[in-house]
């Protein structure tokens, strides 16, 4: 808690943004600056690490991360 506030943040790991009712729901991931994730679904069993070297640490990707990670807990299913 920040000043009375929830703070949806902790030790580097991020909830899923906007996933109450979808295959998201309950996940969270780890974010580094050239693209690098941890992407971790507890309720699908999940975990999926991509190791990245983007060229820049913003712009635009060819992959949307949210996509293929659906794709993924899709497939194991």
């Amino acid at each position: 808690m920040v000043d009375g506030e929830l703070v949806n943040y902790g030790y580097m790991l991020w909830p899923f943004p906007d996933s109450t009712g979808t295959i998201h729901e309950g996940a969270f991931e780890a974010l580094g600056i050239f693209g690098q994730t941890i992407y971790m679904n507890p309720k699908e069993n999940v975990v999926i690490a991509i190791w990245s070297a983007r060229p820049k640490p913003l712009g635009k990707t060819t992959v949307v991360d949210r996509d293929f990670f659906a794709a993924v807990c899709d497939a194991v299913r």
